[in-house]
């Protein structure tokens, strides 16, 4: 009787496939994937099987490339992003400009222009905004909202509550009562 040995199995080894040589249309592949494009529409296009461009899509050099294009990519769209975000800016403080100096609508709606300036100098930052330092005394619960002639009257009004309490400052009666 002879023993055998028993038959050893070697576990293959698996390595990705990788090119011999990087050619163009494995860069346009993998940019045509990246656009969206099916790996079936590449392979017909490049007369290759889907697996073959699923090969190539897979490759290290695919993953670089890839990284490449995105980092391409968002640095033209930040570039414009900035240019773009400076002409919005110009046209809104040449806007904000113009609406500060029209009188007419300072006239019909004075506290609407005088609070639009505010925020303005606030958000440009040559105004602080308390509320936002915590100090809680500062916080408006309710506003009034008055249309140009009521507003107008009220206006009127406290011109002539500062007439009469110039008027009455000097005499001996103390707070004069307006009844």
């Amino acid at each position: 009787m002879t023993a055998t040995m028993p038959k050893q199995t070697r576990r293959a080894r698996l390595t990705k496939w990788i090119p011999k040589r990087w050619e163009l249309w494995h860069s346009e592949a993998v940019l045509l994937s990246s656009a969206g494009m099916s790996n079936t529409d590449i392979a017909a296009k490049y007369d290759r099987t889907p697996q073959q461009i699923s090969n190539i899509l897979n490759t290290p050099q695919a993953a670089i490339l890839r990284k490449q294009a995105l980092d391409n990519l968002t640095k033209v769209a930040m570039g414009n992003m900035s240019e773009r975000l400076e002409a919005i800016t110009v046209k809104s403080v040449d806007r904000v400009q113009s609406l500060i100096n029209n009188d007419k609508l300072f006239e019909e709606s004075p506290f609407g222009v005088v609070d639009r300036a505010i925020k303005l100098l606030q958000g440009v930052g040559k105004l602080e905004n308390e509320a936002k330092k915590g100090d809680i005394h500062n916080k408006i619960n309710q506003a009034i909202i008055l249309n140009a002639s009521d507003s107008s009257d009220l206006l009127e009004g406290l011109r002539r509550d500062r007439e009469v309490q110039q008027l009455h400052s000097g005499t001996e009666g103390g707070d004069v009562i307006h009844e």
